[in-house]
């Protein structure tokens, strides 16, 4: 029988996972969807970039992924931003998200934000505020569903990511505006390998923060989805330069499985 089952992809260094450069002011995007704008990875990187990460451990993947003979028995989706990270006056960073994307996570009615913003708990709050990078935010309410959604999501990834500590969320439009302009933006030279001078001159390319969470699912056999044996991996480019790598958690309660 044909079963989904859903993966949450943490971010642990930036990763560069390129987009369309037609509509963007980056000499190198990172794939973003087109009706919003929030980063996203497409099903297809993260399929090649799973395939990559077996091939590198010599396993047959011909039979899981498919070839030019017979279809894989895998199918994978998009992965979609679930929670990025905003630099905060307390507690370090944020993680931010909005009614609209915890909506389209529990395919239920959007939560109502009552103020500006609302966290699970004060860790981030200084003398009734929030300060989100250059941003300050005052009126700070509290949501039983927002907790509740925090509570569930902590207990599938297990609570190494402080989830509770650092969720906050922020309306749809602020959530918009801080996954456009506050992804990292480096500029980089490249070199001709044979000279070791300048080839091309400088480059703009962008790429999702650490700490980022998406979300996805995989379909298939749960013994194919199994062989997978996913953990650690890396997405996207700049392999090499220790770019793109990630954690990958099972969406069940890890805390639970880890103490059988």
């Amino acid at each position: 029988m044909i079963k989904g089952q859903g993966k949450f992809i943490h971010v642990l260094t930036p990763m560069h996972v390129g987009g369309n450069y037609e509509f963007s002011v980056v000499d190198q995007p990172i794939q973003r969807e087109g009706h919003t704008g929030f980063p996203k990875i497409e099903a297809s990187s993260f399929k090649g970039s799973v395939r990559h990460h077996l091939e590198r451990q010599n396993k047959n993947v011909e039979e899981l992924f498919g070839s030019t003979e017979q279809a894989g028995k895998l199918t994978f989706t998009d992965a979609h931003i679930l929670f990025f990270p905003i630099r905060s006056a307390k507690g370090l960073y944020a993680l931010i998200t909005c009614p609209s994307i915890l909506a389209r996570y529990t395919k239920g009615e959007p939560i109502k934000l009552v103020g500006e913003a609302a966290t699970y708990s004060n860790d981030l709050i200084i003398e009734g505020k929030l300060l989100l990078d250059e941003y300050v935010y005052g009126r700070i309410g509290d949501n039983i569903n927002f907790k509740k959604i925090i509570e569930s999501i902590e207990k599938k990834m297990g609570s190494a990511i402080c989830l509770k500590q650092h969720a906050l969320l922020l309306s749809d439009d602020d959530f918009a505006y801080f996954v456009k302009h506050h992804t990292e933006v480096i500029t980089r030279v490249a070199i001709d390998s044979t000279t070791g001078t300048v080839n091309e001159g400088l480059f703009d390319e962008e790429y999702v923060p650490a700490e980022a969470i998406f979300y996805t699912t995989i379909y298939g056999e749960d013994k194919d989805i199994a062989n997978l044996e996913l953990d650690v991996l890396q997405i996207g480019g700049n392999m090499t330069i220790g770019k793109g790598f990630v954690k990958i958690y099972n969406e069940e309660a890890q805390d639970e499985k880890h103490s059988k």
